[in-house]
């Protein structure tokens, strides 16, 4: 078990980080009847959606057709 932990702490930092840095977070800001409202629910939608889009584009072979136009343009 420890292992399995030390092992996603070496491969995945920035997530570990991250959820460190956000369990930290929690205890620096108080628990409140408005801590809820402090999530901006219509932008994590709009990311969400943009990340869709960015993998259909990723799989649909757009930023590889982009890039190769971009790179006949450059010597």
């Amino acid at each position: 078990m420890k292992g399995k932990i030390i092992r996603l702490f070496q491969q995945e930092s920035i997530l570990c980080v991250a959820l460190i840095l956000a369990l930290v977070s929690m205890f620096l800001v108080p628990l409140d009847k408005e801590y809820l409202t402090y999530i901006d629910f219509r932008t994590l939608v709009i990311l969400f959606c943009l990340m869709g889009v960015v993998e259909g584009l990723k799989n649909a072979g757009f930023f590889r057709w982009i890039a190769r136009a971009l790179l006949c343009r450059v010597r």
